[in-house]
């Protein structure tokens, strides 16, 4: 059948009848329904139709040749595609019951007469289209909520993964990690077995990541995930009833292994031995070769601890007792080492209110001109008497501070306290220090706000730049070198000076006698007080006195205990020097008295 037009989103209706005046008449009588109306003047026709077109419903007539209207209805039940179709048959010739059911049994919904009532006609037609439209409106639903569904699933794989899985190395992190470990506990405790957990933290990956850059830092610790992974696969240690069961990043350059059904804490060594062996390879990426080792803490269930923190306490302490020891090493947590976390958590959380307790005093060591033995100046050193440790000592507590970043605020506090403390020097002797020397840690070169606050404090003590001398170590240096540069070089443009602190012990100091503006150079006291009866300490000492004469640098001598350390300085014609054979490190009261006896 010719001339059938179809518009895509207007409803189908099919009208079939071998009469092509009652097609005519039909679709007339359905233009106000707006559909895509179809005509086919036989059965095979309209069987060819459809198949070809989705139907909303079909006006079938009864009486046809060839193939009459039951006929079509019947093989289109036998179709799945089409049996679903509303079929309302059109007849003229019989109104009986058996007929109708006939009609009923081979797919007809409903009867039309001819002739044809338009209003009829309309009504039921509306009522089918309108159902088609339902059905069609319910099947983009369902589907949309399929795809939704299908979506919301994908969704919830990748926030699972994201939730469990580290972003950078792709494997567990430190959420799924204690979930996992947490639940291996509570195995271990039912059935009273022994689980190990390797705490393990790359050495000096910080200035790694600071001198080469985030890229070559992400490079590393995906290298060093691949590696700690491999050696938790089956087959690559042995070691007697062991079991890996998760291998984590915690974050930063810290991962974690867990390892279940040990028979004892010892065979722990076999993983960690392997561990080592591993990391200290070769890191290659691009031009840059480098060797980066590692420290290992172990924690052992249930003697090291209950649960997942006491665990990880554990295990992050004999770690940093392996840093503590020289690196690249291993350690297991022991009662001396959980009495050493306890103190040093004490110590860590005592310093971030020893300010406001007033723990804190600076203490003062003179610095003498040894030409004329006066006084010049003075070293400061930070005290602290806290009210539950009593008196800690600088050579432990300065190294947590720093560690903690609360040397920062201290810092600053020591600083200011100093400049009080010399207008006080100045009220109540005669003396005026050349030569104010403050340490100075790596971390507080390396904050943004150090230039500026330091220039605040002395500007509001009215502190003249040039009486500072600022000490650092090579440490100091290393860390963030390119950052640590600029905040030297600004504040040696503002006037103050630096000073090469323990000079003679490190592998590279000449560099930084090239690099950082140095006006003065502190040789170590382990050089100093060896002179003169050890020979190899007097040449370093000569040497260094050299060195700094050739380069026009001031030197101050540490550690002079003896009169004959003394006389072998002034000798070779070292120019200042500080220790215990001119005084000790004195409070306030304390040093103002000693200037003024110095008189």
């Amino acid at each position: 059948m010719k001339n059938n037009s179809i518009e895509a989103d207007l409803p189908k209706i099919l009208i079939v009848d071998d009469k092509l005046e009652n097609l005519i008449a039909l679709e007339k009588i359905l233009t106000p329904l707006k559909l895509n109306v179809i005509k086919a003047t036989s059965g095979n026709e309209a069987l060819r139709l459809l198949l070809s077109y989705d139907f909303s419903m079909i006006l079938l007539d009864v009486m046809m040749p060839a193939m009459n209207g039951f006929e079509v209805a019947t093989l289109m039940h036998a179709n799945e595609t089409t049996k679903h179709i509303p079929i309302i048959f059109v007849t003229a010739i019989n109104k009986s019951e058996t007929y109708m059911l006939h009609g009923m049994e081979v797919g007809a919904v409903d009867y039309l007469y001819k002739p044809i009532d338009p209003i009829v006609l309309l009504s039921k037609v509306r009522v089918f289209v309108n159902l088609y439209k339902i059905r069609n409106q319910l099947e983009m639903t369902i589907a949309q909520l399929s795809d939704s569904q299908d979506q919301l699933e994908e969704k919830n794989k990748e926030l699972k993964q994201v939730s469990e899985e580290d972003a950078l190395t792709k494997i567990p992190n430190r959420r799924f990690f204690e979930t996992q470990f947490s639940a291996i506990l509570e195995k271990a405790k039912q059935q009273k077995t022994i689980v190990a957990l390797f705490f393990i933290d790359l050495d000096n990956f910080k200035f790694i990541n600071d001198q080469y850059g985030h890229e070559v830092g992400d490079a590393l610790l995906k290298a060093m995930a691949e590696r700690i992974s491999n050696i938790t696969r089956a087959g690559d240690i042995v070691m007697p009833s062991r079991e890996f069961t998760t291998v984590a990043r915690l974050g930063g350059d810290e991962f974690v292994i867990v390892a279940e059904n040990i028979d004892t804490c010892a065979n722990a060594i076999f993983i960690a031995r392997r561990l080592l062996k591993s990391m200290v390879e070769p890191f290659i990426y691009q031009d840059i070769t480098m060797i980066v080792s590692s420290s290992i803490g172990i924690a052992c269930y249930p003697t090291a601890g209950k649960t997942v923190d006491e665990m990880m306490r554990a295990a992050d302490g004999a770690m940093y007792r392996a840093k503590q020891s020289g690196k690249n090493r291993y350690e297991f947590f022991t009662p001396v080492i959980n009495e050493y976390n306890q103190r040093r958590f004490l110590i860590e959380e005592g310093l971030k209110k020893a300010i406001e307790q007033h723990e804190l005093q600076v203490a003062y060591q003179p610095i003498v001109d040894l030409k004329n033995n006066h006084v010049v100046g003075f070293e400061a050193l930070l005290r602290w008497n806290n009210k539950k440790l009593g008196v800690v000592s600088p050579q432990e507590f300065i190294a947590i501070a720093e560690e903690s970043g609360s040397i920062i605020a201290i810092g600053f506090w020591v600083l200011d306290q100093i400049c009080a403390d010399y207008q006080t020097i100045l009220e109540k002797t005669t003396f005026t220090p050349n030569i104010i020397a403050v340490n100075i840690a790596p971390i507080q070169l390396q904050d943004p706000d150090f230039k500026n606050k330091f220039l605040t404090i002395t500007q509001q003590h009215h502190l003249p730049l040039s009486h500072f001398l600022l000490e650092l170590t090579e440490s100091a240096l290393i860390q963030n070198p390119n950052e640590v540069y600029e905040h030297i070089d600004q504040l040696n443009q503002q006037g103050l000076r630096f000073a090469l602190d323990d000079f003679g012990t490190g592998q590279s100091s000449l560099k930084w006698l090239k690099n950082v503006p140095i006006s003065v150079l502190k040789i170590d006291q382990s050089f100093v007080q060896g002179a003169p009866y050890k020979k190899m300490d007097s040449s370093i000492v000569k040497s260094i006195l050299s060195l700094a004469k050739s380069l026009n640098l001031e030197v101050i001598a540490e550690g002079v205990e003896t009169a004959a350390q003394l006389q072998f300085l002034q000798k070779h014609h070292c120019m200042m020097a500080q220790g215990y054979y001119f005084a000790h490190h004195l409070l306030l009261d304390e040093f103002i008295k000693f200037v003024n006896n110095k008189k």
